[in-house]
């Protein structure tokens, strides 16, 4: 029986990669090597298994060997980005290394390449899955029950429920990052404070997750564009103060108290 292959020949990246606050992070505390165990681990992610990595002491070595580092700098460097985000801490105490978005990045190549049966254990999963396009034989019952769908999943969780479960879903939190320029930690504060606001307009749940993330992503904005605003207020005020007292031409100058 043939090998099924896992690992990726390529994967693509992001352009806007280096604007990612954990990756900033990275890269002024632990310098340009952070930088580059960082990359070069997600290659090794990319091309062995595609979507995880073990991490034990022989891919520590080989990650120490290639830098010519201290195989205690790398476990450091590695410790770091659980911290931060970059890789799931929790599968990183077990050693694997993967997150949400290798794990979808990777799901997005095997669907280009146009692979079968891709799947990832169900151990280190921290996305849902797209279940292909095989519909199952419609009945007549069937097509009633679909004449009008409700358009999200009703829920029925607490606002406190809820704010648990959106801190808890990576993925989202992900795409949150890129649109709001914001660290996932910032977005959980955030989340925090929606749910004070919420409280506050009387509201103690929404109808589904989906209309709770849309709640929050159009609060977020609106709070973002309000701190814009007042910064953009602020800064004119201060570059004012730093000129001093100016004189208009026709204003009579003394210079008697000068010296």
């Amino acid at each position: 029986m043939a090998n099924i292959k896992t690992g990726l020949n390529y994967y693509t990246v992001d352009t806007d990669r280096y604007q990612d606050r954990r990756i900033k992070r990275l890269k002024k505390d632990l310098g340009c090597k952070g930088i580059a165990v960082y990359d070069y681990i997600l290659c090794e992610t990319y091309r062995v298994k595609g979507c995880f990595l073990e991490w034990d002491n022989n891919t520590v070595f080989d990650v120490a060997e290639y830098f010519g580092l201290d195989e205690n700098t790398v476990q450091e460097i590695v410790k770091y980005c659980g911290s931060v985000g970059l890789f799931d801490k929790e599968l990183l105490s077990r050693g694997i290394i993967t997150s949400a978005s290798v794990q979808r990045r990777y799901m997005e190549m095997c669907t280009r390449a146009k692979r079968k049966s891709v799947s990832i254990p169900e151990a280190y999963k921290l996305i849902q899955e797209e279940k292909p396009n095989n519909p199952a034989p419609v009945t007549q019952d069937a097509c009633q029950e679909q004449t009008n769908p409700p358009p999200y999943e009703t829920c029925s969780l607490m606002l406190d429920e809820e704010i648990v479960e959106l801190k808890k879903d990576e993925c989202w939190l992900d795409q949150l990052q890129v649109l709001h320029h914001m660290d996932i930690s910032s977005l959980r504060n955030s989340l925090d404070d929606f749910k004070v606001q919420c409280l506050a307009d009387g509201k103690t749940r929404h109808s589904s997750l989906q209309d709770a993330k849309q709640h929050f992503n159009s609060w977020l904005r609106i709070v973002n564009e309000k701190n814009r605003k007042k910064d953009d207020k602020v800064r004119p005020d201060s570059r004012n103060q730093r000129r001093g007292n100016l004189l208009k031409s026709d204003e009579e100058k003394t210079y008697g108290n000068s010296f």
